[in-house]
């Protein structure tokens, strides 16, 4: 009996470095798996950045080709004023086009409620409005503020 036990453990013991490289190997073809797809996450981080880098120069270059008309001086005074003043005479046009409907609306208001402004002016002062209203005043005064910021002042 102990001749058998003898020969099953010399049996099994003449397996046991094979057994012990196969699980070695299957360790170290896990670790390399696990490698790779860690390599392909950060193929795929470092493509997405490069792509937010092309997207911000792309950015960049068309806020540049925006301005370029009127960084060129013509030399002529009332030219250069008209060119830096188009945009702020567009928006105060808007503005007052805007104020006038706001004003009449206020009127027509106020005579179809018998002067109630408390009534009145919610009639008129609509969700649209306010998103109008905070639609200017982002783009006016947080551009500044992002500028600020993005130029660490």
């Amino acid at each position: 009996m102990i001749t058998l036990a003898g020969a099953i453990i010399g049996l099994l013991g003449s397996f046991l470095p094979d057994l012990l490289s196969f699980f070695k190997a299957k360790q170290e073809h896990l670790f390399e798996m696990e490698m790779m797809r860690l390599q392909i996450e950060g193929q795929e981080r470092l493509h997405t950045l490069k792509l937010e880098e092309i997207n911000v120069q792309a950015d960049i270059a068309e806020a540049g080709a925006l301005y370029k008309h009127a960084s060129r001086p013509t030399g002529i005074a009332w030219i250069e004023g008209l060119i830096g003043s188009v945009r702020p005479v567009i928006t105060y046009c808007f503005f007052g086009l805007y104020a006038s409907v706001k004003a009449s609306q206020m009127t027509l208001a106020l005579s179809a409620l018998g002067g109630n402004w408390e009534r009145a002016l919610p009639a008129i002062w609509h969700e649209q409005d306010q998103v109008i209203f905070a639609t200017i005043i982002c783009f006016w005064f947080g551009n500044r503020a992002f500028q600020k910021i993005r130029q660490g002042k």
